[in-house]
């Protein structure tokens, strides 16, 4: 992959988070139609969060790939908050992992449904503290600027 100026950077996970908001809209439908319909939807339910998980999945690899090297050159903070994005990362693959890992014959829908919107608000949350802090125009500039070390 060809390096990235930062703008382009944020350009990018800005639109991959759009598309991933739509997904996360699906994934609040379908926990009301598992918490209405029951067992008469967990297939497909369990089909389409794991569908989500992939995408998800995903948008983290895409992020380790593009964003955390550009935070890494963003500043004097960069390595750090690269390195707290690349930890989240890791926690998420393995809840992502245990999520797609669910039995269909032994989920229950209730239970299920409450898993997918609680799993829906922290990644809306993520994706909006990302947004306010490690993909800000501010952080994320093309313009090659240094903090004055001495001066502040």
């Amino acid at each position: 992959m060809t390096t990235m100026r930062p703008s382009g950077v944020r350009r990018r996970i800005l639109e991959e988070h759009r598309q991933l908001a739509t997904g996360l809209d699906q994934l609040e439908q379908l926990a009301a139609r598992l918490e209405q319909e029951g067992d008469a939807v967990i297939a497909s339910a369990v089909d389409r969060a794991r569908d989500f998980y992939e995408q998800l999945r995903e948008h983290i690899d895409l992020e380790d790939a593009i964003l955390a090297p550009a935070l890494r050159e963003a500043d004097a903070w960069g390595e750090v908050r690269a390195s707290k994005l690349e930890k989240h990362h890791r926690d998420q693959r393995i809840e992502l992992k245990a999520l797609g890992e669910l039995d269909v014959e032994t989920t229950d829908p209730a239970q299920l449904a409450a898993r997918i919107r609680a799993f829906v608000q922290e990644v809306r949350e993520d994706m909006r503290h990302e947004e306010e802090g490690v993909l800000s125009a501010d952080l994320l500039r093309d313009d090659v600027t240094s903090v004055d070390a001495e001066g502040g």
